[in-house]
């Protein structure tokens, strides 16, 4: 999965306590901040049922701070 999100405060935490409540694993994380500073993407490799995807995509682009999510 790969979220596209402004760099603020609380991004990562809110797509982790999704991943919890759907009891996935985050095996793998990357970070990546571009120029500027105003934007990041993040890599996620997880473990877990998927067919709770679209679920999961839903929560996590609650967040006002979410730009966009690929999977």
């Amino acid at each position: 999965m790969s979220i596209r999100h402004y760099d603020k405060v609380g991004i990562l935490s809110h797509t982790f306590n999704v991943f919890a409540k759907l009891e996935w694993n985050v095996q793998e994380l990357e970070n990546i901040v571009f120029k500027e500073r105003e934007a990041c993407v993040v890599n996620i490799r997880f473990t877990g049922d998927k067919g709770k995807l679209s679920e999961a995509i839903e929560q996590i682009k609650a967040n006002k701070d979410v730009l966009d999510i690929t999977c």
